[in-house]
């Protein structure tokens, strides 16, 4: 009975210690699907939990019953990257087969990053504008600590917090940590950069290149705040660069890595890894899906290429159609496409919504085939199935190559496959049990784990809150970076070694032309050689 107690002490919500937290994110669903299932799990541990977010905001399911929302008045009514007419247009550039389309050259993607943060600079000077929001923070309502998504074209959302004095937590998906040299272990020579087809075993061109991009490429980029931005914002306070806000997190929350699905990284106590934060067990599929499902005889192949499913071209559409027509397996196809497919047999499902990670958890599931999303393939991971990936950009080129190699799946190219390579390689995968078997032992794995991602991000979330977070951080964030490469110690030790070779070299010179070059100059001939 005492243990029984015990334990309800432990995982019952302190209500009466509870804190009031809010959040500010980046106005896209995904961003705002991990925040609210963060937010569920402190608003279930006691704390009030609210978002701050654009009045004309277009995400489904926004209003939840559990959170509460602070509204602004803003022109933005989504995120850059979720416009229909940009996913399609980035889609295309990237399908080097697609006619008369050019792939995207860095000249886009340095356009695409200033048309970014020029949208997200709007959207804060929205929120940093509305009076009443300010009144209400200032007067009615008090944050003990603010999450922001942290985006590396997003720095001005970091004005907010400091403008009203609140301590913040950053949720992040990227590698935005590195730049702000918080995880102080990190190196390019085995963490490779998101946006590329690399692994931790890089060859000596790869790491150049990698070094390049992790050091050189962001102070290029990467925007920082304009001075007089934060000086109109903020009254009575010093003005801050970017790297400035970043080191001042208290807490990094990298929802992206996790030791499982990712190579281990040392790090440091003030960041989190929380990749599969939004995995969980399956319920009961409704009896229509479940039918479907059980009567499969040799299994269910689940697609899903997630809000890119209306954007890839109906070429596309074809080779997959014709692939899945050629195998014995039932197929749910998550279809969003213009091109109408015709006489498509029984053993094809085609949907606009379908329970994706309950599908995942059935019995009779066998594959999964992506596009490489993070969450996609943590859920895979979470339920033990094997992927065939098809990254289009972003992270999904990094997350394929990390799949394929810890043996969880395999990577095509969405550009140049073919129906026939498509069967074969879905063949390899059903009868090679090595696939199957190793993302089995990861999902046992993962599932090991003391805590959930959600509780381990409450728990330093509420850790940070009552204590602070000075007892976590390094000295070496703060270092130059000459200072924490130990570039000057290595120069002064060469320089120490040159003095003392040149001394040497020139003492031995000197007593060799002092003593033994002029004995051998004035040396007698003898009488052999001078008769001669």
């Amino acid at each position: 009975m005492l243990s029984v107690i015990a334990t309800l002490i432990l995982i019952v919500p302190q209500f009466i210690d509870g804190h009031t937290i809010g959040a500010i994110i980046y106005p896209g669903k995904g961003q705002f699907v991990k925040a609210q299932n963060l937010l569920k799990e402190l608003k279930a541990r006691g704390n009030e939990v609210y978002i701050i977010v654009g009045d004309n905001v277009e995400i489904e399911d926004l209003h939840d019953p559990e959170i509460n929302l602070l509204q602004f008045k803003s022109r933005e009514t989504h995120g850059y990257f979720e416009a229909a007419d940009w996913q399609r247009g980035h889609t295309l550039s990237v399908l080097s087969q697609s006619p008369g389309v050019k792939q995207t050259g860095i000249f886009d993607m340095v356009n695409t990053f200033s048309n970014l943060t020029e949208h997200l600079f709007n959207y804060t000077e929205d929120m940093l504008k509305d009076e009443a929001l300010y009144r209400h923070l200032e007067d009615v309502l008090t944050m003990d600590l603010m999450l922001m998504y942290g985006y590396p074209f997003w720095p001005s959302a970091y004005v907010f917090p400091y403008r009203h004095g609140i301590p913040y937590v950053t949720l992040t998906t990227t590698q935005l940590h590195l730049y702000a040299g918080v995880p102080v272990s990190i190196m390019p020579s085995y963490v490779p950069n998101q946006g590329f087809k690399w692994s931790s075993k890089m060859n000596f061109f790869e790491r150049v290149f990698n070094f390049c991009l992790q050091t050189i490429l962001p102070a290029i980029v990467l925007p920082d705040i304009p001075k007089q931005f934060c000086e109109e914002h903020v009254r009575n306070k010093q003005p801050r660069t970017f790297k400035e806000f970043l080191r001042g997190s208290e807490l990094w929350l990298l929802t992206g890595n996790n030791f499982v699905m990712e190579d281990p990284l040392p790090s440091l106590p003030n960041v989190v890894f929380m990749g599969g934060m939004d995995t969980r067990p399956a319920k009961a599929l409704p009896d229509d899906w479940d039918n479907f499902m059980n009567q499969a005889p040799y299994g269910v192949i689940i697609v899903s290429f997630g809000s890119i499913s209306f954007q890839l071209t109906n070429e596309i559409y074809k080779k997959f159609y014709m692939a899945f027509r050629g195998i014995p397996y039932r197929v749910v196809w998550k279809y969003k496409g213009d091109l109408p497919l015709r006489d498509v047999p029984n053993d094809i499902r085609l949907e606009e919504w379908i329970p994706q990670n309950d599908l995942l958890g059935h019995w009779n599931t066998k594959l999964f085939i992506g596009h490489g999303g993070n969450e996609g393939q943590y859920e895979c991971m979470y339920h033990g199935i094997p992927m065939i990936n098809f990254p289009v950009y972003g992270d999904e080129i990094h997350n394929a190559e990390r799949v394929q190699s810890k043996g969880f799946g395999l990577t095509m190219d969405i550009a140049t496959f073919t129906p026939e390579e498509l069967i074969d390689n879905i063949d390899e995968m059903m009868s090679n049990d090595s696939y199957r078997a190793a993302i089995k032992t990861a999902s046992a794995i993962f599932r090991d784990f003391p805590l959930t991602p959600q509780q381990t991000a409450a728990y330093w979330i509420e850790h940070v809150t009552k204590f602070g977070s000075s007892h976590l951080h390094s000295v070496a964030e703060y270092l130059p970076w000459y200072q924490y490469f130990m570039l000057d110690v290595i120069g002064f030790l060469f320089a120490v070694a040159f003095i003392v070779c040149f001394v040497i070299s020139n003492f031995v010179f000197y007593y060799y032309y002092k003593y033994c070059a002029r004995r051998t100059l004035y040396m007698p001939l003898s009488p052999d050689k001078k008769n001669n």
